[in-house]
């Protein structure tokens, strides 16, 4: 399956703008969250990838991300930061990650595991007006897997 990145990256846009939008969920009664923070642990699943920057959580740690599709993983734009505030990340270029697919706890990272990155693409409006919105980013790899 041949995706390029305008398509891919127009298809996350639409996406995220459905999910974000502001009211009520249909029928639940309960508000609708802007942003997730936090959440659940999710069970071990061959689409979750890590995206790793250090050990240290000040030279930007580690968090997560999805392959969403055969050379691309979905995660936060500021994922690729050491320094992850509006101030410390404009004007700024993006750090390359090291990837690993399908592992739920750092532990599990080996060079097994490990895809290598071609390039990464920011939110074209990431970190423009607030520290968290248009928080997207998408990872290409060098290959498919």
């Amino acid at each position: 399956l041949a995706v390029n990145k305008e398509s891919l990256l127009a298809l996350v846009l639409l996406a995220t703008q459905s999910v974000m939008a502001e009211g009520t969920i249909k029928d639940s009664g309960f508000p609708r969250l802007k942003r997730m923070v936090g959440g659940t642990l999710a069970p071990q699943v061959p689409w979750q990838a890590m995206v790793y920057l250090s050990d240290s959580v000040l030279d930007g740690g580690y968090a997560g991300g999805a392959l969403i599709a055969d050379r691309w993983v979905l995660t936060a734009g500021r994922n690729l930061f050491i320094r992850k505030s509006r101030q410390d990340t404009q004007g700024k270029d993006p750090v390359i990650p090291k990837v690993y697919l399908g592992i739920s706890e750092k532990a599990e990272a080996s060079a097994s595991k490990e895809v290598a990155v071609d390039k990464v693409f920011l939110h074209p409006d990431f970190q423009n007006q607030t520290d968290w919105d248009n928080d997207l980013a998408l990872i290409r790899l060098n290959e498919s897997v």
